[in-house]
């Protein structure tokens, strides 16, 4: 897998100068283009999504939200 992403340019391996067998993973410029992006996009679709809300409401929503999802999860238990 993390070859995957040195391929896809998203990674970068950097061997430790303390111990060659460690290697060091960052992101790579691509993937913080990607991150930044990605949070631009989730606050604006957060925007629009809870246009008309108030800040109680939108609490009481994802607090119900994450409740159901606690439940698919232990479904299966």
């Amino acid at each position: 897998m993390l070859d995957r992403l040195e391929a896809s340019d998203l990674v970068v391996r950097i061997p430790s100068r303390e111990d060659r067998r460690r290697v060091m993973i960052r992101l790579a410029e691509k993937d913080r283009r990607l991150q930044e992006a990605y949070t631009r996009i989730s606050r604006e679709m957060a925007s629009l999504a809870y246009r008309g809300f108030s800040g109680k409401e939108i609490d009481v929503f994802e607090e119900d939200l994450g409740r159901v999802l606690d439940n698919l999860r232990g479904h299966g238990t």
